[in-house]
């Protein structure tokens, strides 16, 4: 890979030696698979837990949503992450209100519809 990148600087400086400086290495991809080590593991998860909850913080914040985020580690311990304005408690109670909610709108939509459509045939 790092040939790949010192060639392409090479063709490039050749070509725009201003441009030759902006090449970047590309990452490379990480394979999904269990991290065997228990030490790497921790720190992976832990470096992995950090970002996710940064992750977490700027949606809350750029968008003005409310985020709710619970992670349990390889060990059991809980890591939790709530927007500001509001409580994992109120975030996770709302969303087992809602298919409830959801559910009965969709039946008062159906009846309307059908009311609808009976009022229609008998006219």
């Amino acid at each position: 890979m790092e040939e790949e990148v010192a060639a392409r600087r090479a063709e490039l400086e050749l070509l725009q030696p201003e441009k030759a400086s902006k090449v970047k290495k590309k990452r490379g991809r990480v394979e999904l698979r269990r991290i065997e080590d228990r030490t790497s593991r921790q720190v992976r998860f832990s470096k992995r837990r950090s970002g996710l909850f940064k992750k977490a913080r700027e949606l809350a914040v750029l968008c003005d949503a409310r985020v709710a985020l619970v992670v349990f580690s390889p060990a059991g311990r809980l890591y939790k992450f709530a927007s500001a304005d509001s409580s994992i408690e109120e975030i996770f109670g709302r969303h087992w209100d809602l298919p409830t909610t959801v559910n009965d709108l969709n039946i008062e939509a159906q009846d309307s519809r059908i009311n609808n459509n009976i009022q229609v045939k008998h006219k």
